[in-house]
């Protein structure tokens, strides 16, 4: 998937460039699955937060599909099958092998989720049965009201519960730092701490240098 080419290109450039040696993921939705297909790969990463993750991208097709569409679901399969196959042929990709409930339970990296009891894209059983066959230590937060696309900032003790569970696992102290968002971009002062985050669509990357540039 292309953000998991994304992400490594992102890990390359942090590793090897800038000598970062600790790293976490912090992901929403694509960008969770795509850290968790990524982890599986790379089992050194300290932490990941998952918000939002999905189990199969087709349920997450089907399900958004059935809440904008009065078709009939043969049609809405049909529909999916020609946009499959189109991408298929087209990026050489097939949409439908996006699946992290196939993989999570050979995942060991330690992870923390998160979902809305309103998110109207990731159906929460799906989701729930996610968690229970992930493989590794994972911390588990369902938050009242949440919509798909609210931001976790506008509930800030989620939010600082997050960054306190990634820098535990980065071995950073809270108050050595200023208060990071890893939904925004990343501030002068947590640079000159060492502290970095990268990302957009694909999950963003938060990490430790010994010597940052």
């Amino acid at each position: 998937m292309k953000e998991s080419h994304q992400l490594q290109t992102v890990v390359d450039y942090l590793t090897k460039r800038l000598h970062y040696e600790r790293l976490a993921f912090w992901g929403k939705s694509m960008g969770a699955a795509a850290a968790i297909f990524f982890a599986q790969m790379m089992p050194s990463i300290c932490c990941m937060v998952l918000d939002s993750p999905f189990d199969r991208v087709e349920n997450v097709v089907m399900r958004l599909a059935r809440r904008n569409s009065s078709l009939p679901e043969i049609m809405i399969k049909g529909g999916m099958y020609f946009v499959r196959k189109t991408i298929e042929e087209e990026a050489g990709f097939d949409l439908m092998s996006v699946n992290p409930i196939e993989i999570v339970s050979k995942v060991g990296v330690p992870a923390m989720f998160l979902i809305g009891t309103n998110d109207e894209v990731i159906d929460l059983e799906s989701f729930m049965e996610l968690y229970r066959q992930y493989a590794g230590p994972k911390r588990l937060r369902v938050i009242k009201d949440r919509h798909h696309h609210d931001c976790l900032s506008d509930d800030p003790n989620i939010l600082n519960e997050a960054v306190d569970f990634v820098l535990q696992h980065l071995g950073i102290m809270r108050n050595s730092i200023p208060f990071f968002n890893p939904y925004e971009t990343r501030s002068k002062s947590a640079q000159r701490q060492g502290l970095g985050g990268f990302g957009a669509q694909s999950p963003r990357v938060i990490g430790t240098a010994t010597d940052p540039r």
